[in-house]
């Protein structure tokens, strides 16, 4: 089952947690986990549009272009999505927050001035982490649904 359908539920049908012991976390601590997580992808996901939009400007080939262009396109798709999900966790002070900081710009820049495989490695090493982030989430919200 994907992330989006799962939290679907956890949103929709207000998933009870059935605490199998004392230590279980509280509603509102997974939701906000939930919330943390979600935005550090969403996050990630802004920076890898910006960076594939600033390769594409760069580059003189026209194919290389289109690609980066395809790419940053992909991610913006993908951040809808994002915004779409925080939105109905609740999660409007998230979605309201400034897109990047001048520390993580001027990253930004830094990958796209030492060009396409310095930047294209940062951002599959960045989407691995949020795979597993992902993932965890997964697991997070099947326990809820058991």
């Amino acid at each position: 089952m994907n992330l989006m359908k799962l939290i679907g539920i956890y949103v929709d049908r207000s998933v009870a947690l059935r605490a199998p012991s004392s230590d279980a976390m509280p509603m509102h601590s997974i939701r906000d986990q939930i919330i943390e997580q979600l935005w550090l992808v969403y996050q990630h996901e802004q920076a890898a549009m910006a960076i594939y939009q600033g390769l594409a400007a760069r580059t003189a080939n026209p194919i290389q272009r289109d690609i980066f262009l395809r790419l940053a396109q992909a991610e913006a798709r993908r951040i809808e999505q994002r915004v779409e999900i925080l939105l109905r966790l609740g999660a409007h002070g998230h979605a309201q927050r400034d897109r990047a900081t001048l520390l993580k710009r001027a990253w930004q820049h830094m990958l796209i001035l030492l060009g396409p495989g310095y930047a294209l490695t940062w951002i599959k090493n960045t989407k691995k982490r949020d795979v597993s982030r992902q993932m965890r989430l997964i697991g997070l919200l099947k326990a809820l649904r058991e």
